[in-house]
């Protein structure tokens, strides 16, 4: 007969004892009936097997269909009761499958095995339609097997031969793992292929760091530089995968985890190949014993607990492993569940579509799950052997939301330090909102975030509402503070705007908090601007002369910010920075309040004394006011307008003297010469080349100028005085043959 079982070793997920060991096992019977196993369906049914293949080491965690033979080595034809039996706790013999075969002399013959209908589910999974569309077919039901799984052929209703055996294989048997190192940050460990040759596909390795718990640490921590958690190995020298993977995990952003996190190795799936702190010292104690279960939970909710039993001890005959659940705080309390092992492990099997069996292999961790209804604060679960406790984890049971503390900035800080801070913000202002979530119970879950909100508290989705502001905030240092910033809507004309938050806890309650701050987007109120002397009307101030102005002003809202000057002025008022426009003439800061002066509602008076510009020319009204700041920035101003009484009986000339095109001529001598040619004036130009003819009669006069250095250089223009005017004369002075008019007389020196 054919050994094709190992031309299709490579697709095979279950192990297969080396070529060796199976030879080296019990031959099968030559006066009986024998089964055997293979990995195809088309044996040789007229030879015997020349190695038959008898027993299974299967690997943990995986699923393999094997079809079963029977060979008769006997003369005689025989009618063979296949059965596929195995051991229940009570010493009753469970049968998974069956199939009666008539097979020849000499022959083989593949056995279509029927699942015993006792183990099959009554209601199986109906089938459900792909992603395509199309309809797949109901999973096969799983026929559990108890301890010592094997085939046996019954001949004539006696138990006939039975040797066949099917069990897991131990990981160690198969693979080395070498001693953890650490060094730069980074945990290292080397998972080898042992030398045996073997059949099956890539033997899965995975490193799994985790919390002092035995949690899985949450997998965004682990995007660090040059880890490496998961590798393949081969199962022979060519085979698929590596020779040896080496594990690595980069601690540097796991320091919380440092002290008391593990690191587990897993082989097959089975879970604690290797078992080590985060920082590669052996662990305390090296085989762990106890339960894995959340730190929170809700109250109500189901919780889930992982049982760990490595380093637990063999409790007497007759008990069995426990899981403990204290739910009053006392013993009169507990919970227990019972596990029946260690760790779940086993094999069970489907009955294919063509009579093979499929043979699902698990080796991991039992776990196990408590009602919680009526459980509040803090409750203790943990794991018992016989009489042997192992330590306690204690659960924080939380059915409330986290609470959400807000503020903003910047807050109005006033001079008197005794003073309530002010939350007070006007239109357009750019705000930092601060939002602290606490949960004494489970704790903030800082994966989760905060997110933050300006205007109504977003929907479901997480978009804004209208007109509102949404934000993830960003979190300050390691805290529970995340804070955002945000517009204020320069459009504001509400008094009231709101703030909030959204926290999540560590049982995933959402919690939500909310604040209002205040706007003031009205500018400060000035009740009151006057001027001393008080003049009625308004029309005896004249250029030159200094005007005392009082002014009150008051801001119901976020009042008057006293860190900002006041600041009366000639003019058009300050901008929003303090400082002087263009068309603001004089501005100066207040001299102070003036205590013993009070309006008619209490408020206090600011004053400055002002002085009137001399070179007004034209203008006979003059604005003047006052420019105060409330607490939130926007600024009010109050204008009023005087009068100047000037002079209108005579004029003012101001005349500059150049030489060519800019020349500025100092010290060159002006006459200012009646319609008569007499001197109603004199004088020399100053240091700019001006001089200035004051409190002139109105009429018709000529402004004459003599370079006497340059040759009685000369020019002259005649021009008209007015009556308050103030008019500007330039000459230009050269030697130049005498105008056609009549020259005046030039005045004695």
């Amino acid at each position: 007969m054919r050994t094709s079982f190992f031309l299709a070793a490579w697709s095979m997920l279950a192990l297969l004892l080396p070529a060796e060991r199976s030879a080296g096992q019990d031959g099968p019977p030559t006066d009986k009936p024998y089964v055997f196993f293979s990995a195809i369906p088309d044996e040789a049914t007229d030879a015997a097997p020349g190695t038959p293949l008898r027993q299974l080491n299967l690997r943990p965690n995986q699923e393999q269909p094997y079809y079963v033979y029977v060979y008769n080595p006997t003369a005689q034809k025989k009618s063979v009761l296949v059965q596929l039996v195995s051991t229940r706790k009570t010493g009753q013999i469970a049968v998974a499958a069956e199939q009666t075969v008539e097979v020849g002399s000499k022959q083989a013959v593949r056995v279509q095995l029927l699942g015993n209908k006792a183990q099959i589910p009554p209601n199986p999974p109906t089938s459900l339609p792909t992603a395509d569309g199309k309809v797949a077919a109901a999973p096969l039901p799983i026929i559990p097997l108890y301890s010592k799984p094997q085939f046996r052929a019954v001949v004539a209703d006696t138990e006939d031969e039975k040797g066949t055996k099917i069990g897991l294989v131990a990981k160690d048997l198969y693979t080395t793992v070498e001693k953890s190192t650490f060094t730069d940050n980074k945990l290292k460990i080397v998972v080898k292929r042992k030398v045996t040759e073997m059949v099956g596909g890539p033997i899965a390795v995975r490193l799994i760091p985790r919390n002092k718990n035995g949690d899985a640490i949450d997998p965004a921590k682990l995007a660090a530089e040059g880890n490496s958690l998961e590798g393949f190995l081969a199962t022979s020298k060519t085979g698929d995968g590596a020779q040896e993977v080496e594990l690595v995990l980069n601690t540097k952003d796991l320091a919380e985890y440092l002290k008391d996190g593990y690191a587990e190795v897993t082989i097959d799936g089975a879970p604690r190949a290797l078992w080590c702190k985060l920082n590669g010292e052996p662990a305390d104690p090296v085989a762990p014993f106890g339960v894995a279960v959340p730190l929170v939970a809700i109250p109500g909710k189901p919780i889930t607990v992982r049982f760990i039993g490595d380093g637990a001890p063999t409790p007497p005959e007759g008990s069995d492993y426990r899981v403990v659940f204290n739910r009053t705080g006392s013993t009169a309390g507990e919970q227990i569940k019972n596990v029946p092992s260690k760790r779940n492990e086993g094999i069970d099997v489907r009955i294919g579509a063509n009579g093979e069996a499929i043979f699902v292999t698990r080796s991991e961790d039992w776990v196990v799950e408590f009602p919680t209804q009526g459980v509040f604060g803090k409750r203790d679960f943990f794991a018992r052997a016989g009489t042997t406790d192992s330590p306690k984890r204690e659960v924080k049971f939380d059915a409330t939301a986290p609470t959400i503390a807000l503020d903003a900035e910047p807050a109005i800080k006033p001079l008197d330090p005794k003073a309530p801070i002010l939350k007070m913000y006007r239109p357009g202002q750019r705000i930092k909102v601060t939002a602290t979530g606490k949960d004494a119970e489970s704790d903030i879950d800082s994966s989760k975030g905060a997110i933050i909100y300006l205007g109504e508290k977003p929907g479901p989705d997480g978009k804004p509402s209208p007109n509102g502001q949404v934000k993830p905030g960003r979190r300050i240092g390691t805290t529970d503070s995340y804070e955002a910033e945000f517009d204020l809507p320069p459009t504001l004309v509400v008094s009231d705007v709101k703030i909030g938050a959204i926290f999540v806890n560590g049982v995933g309650l959402a919690g939500s908090g909310e604040a209002e701050i205040k706007v003031d987007y009205t500018p400060p109120e000035i009740t009151v601007l006057r001027f001393n002397p008080a003049k009625e009307p308004l029309a005896a101030y004249k250029p030159g002369d200094t005007v005392r102005l009082y002014a009150s002003a008051f801001d119901e809202e976020s009042g008057i910010d006293l860190s900002r000057p006041v600041q009366f002025f000639i003019g058009d008022p300050p901008g929003l920075d303090g400082k002087p426009v263009q068309t603001t003439l004089v501005w100066k800061d207040a001299e102070g309040v003036i205590s013993d002066l009070k309006t008619s509602k209490g408020h206090p008076y600011w004053a400055a004394d002002l002085t009137l510009p001399k070179d007004i020319k034209k203008e006979t009204e003059l604005k003047v006011g006052v420019w105060f700041v409330n607490g939130v920035g926007l600024a009010g101003s109050r204008v009023a307008t005087i009068k100047l009484d000037k002079d209108f009986t005579t004029a003012t000339l101001k005349v500059k003297v150049v030489q060519g095109s800019d020349r500025l001529q100092p010290g060159v001598k002006v006459w200012l010469l009646d319609q008569f040619g007499k001197v109603a004036d004199e004088g020399k130009t100053d240091d700019c080349g001006v001089v200035t003819f004051v409190k002139v009669l109105p009429g018709t006069y000529t402004v004459w100028a003599v370079k006497d250095a340059d040759q009685n250089a000369h020019d002259f223009k005649t021009v008209v005085a007015r009556g308050g005017d103030e008019t500007d004369v330039s000459l230009s002075i050269k030697r130049q043959p005498a105008p056609p008019t009549v020259v005046p007389q030039q005045p004695q020196r």
